[in-house]
């Protein structure tokens, strides 16, 4: 088991699982999305979830053949020691998806709601 740095790809809040893609440079696991549950996140708030785009630290192994699941992780909170998003006591934070240049209204635009 190695102590690695990722980033959260998502996190289903409601599910209580989600995948983070390893950024440590020269680890094995470097760009691999990893499986993370609930139950390994290390938060002082009781509600544990992780953000999009969040930096963490986390344990990453790899499964026996036959799981559902290529790597687990355990041991997930902020990196270098820092807390994570959720455990932050002056700010909550709500993830917003980006709207892409060419969506109006969250609808892709067409020619006939372009203006000419």
């Amino acid at each position: 088991m190695s102590e690695e740095i990722g980033t959260v790809i998502w996190f289903d809040q409601k599910k209580g699982f989600g995948f983070v893609k390893v950024l440590t440079p020269d680890s094995e696991f470097l760009n691999k999305e990893v499986f993370v549950h609930y139950s390994n996140i290390e938060a002082e708030s009781s509600f544990k979830k992780l953000y999009p785009g969040e930096s963490v630290s986390l344990n990453v192994e790899k499964n026996p053949e036959g799981s559902d699941k290529e790597f687990s992780s355990s041991n997930i909170r902020g990196v270098l020691g820092l807390p994570l998003l959720v455990d932050n006591q002056d700010y909550i934070y709500r993830p917003i998806k980006k709207r892409k240049d060419n969506e109006v209204g969250g609808q892709e635009e067409d020619e006939s709601t372009q203006e000419e």
